[in-house]
């Protein structure tokens, strides 16, 4: 099992190249899947309306379609990046703050069994 490298408190040590593209590549499966789940929101919705969907409206729902696959496509990018990246490319965790700040936020819980998405934002139906 590979540890976990604390981010928020950047130890020094050089951040492995695939270690990042793999943090990236598990997002993104994330995300996919949070898009397709969307979608299947959304359909089920469209499903419940009594008329057919004006061309605009089925136009908007084969680009959340678009959105699931193009994600799907990042992420095997993503992967196959991180698979052929030399053991020796690194990058020094503590040149920029913002490379930091971005990185600690991938793999903080998103896509893990405990992470709940109720617990970011808000959305008001009712």
């Amino acid at each position: 099992m590979r540890r976990r490298i604390d981010l928020d408190e950047p130890n020094g040590e050089p951040l492995a190249l695939a270690g990042i593209l793999a943090r990236v590549h598990g997002e993104l499966l994330d995300l996919g899947r949070c898009a397709d789940d969307l979608q299947a929101v959304i359909g089920a919705i469209v499903a419940d309306q009594p008329g057919r969907l004006e061309i605009d409206a089925q136009v908007r729902l084969q680009a959340a379609d678009a959105l699931s696959q193009r994600i799907e496509r990042l992420a095997e990018l993503a992967a196959a990046l991180g698979a052929q990246a030399p053991a020796a490319w690194t990058i020094d965790p503590e040149a920029d703050g913002h490379l930091v700040r971005a990185l600690s936020r991938l793999g903080a819980g998103r896509g893990s069994a405990e992470y709940a998405a109720r617990e970011e934002g808000e959305c008001e139906l009712f």
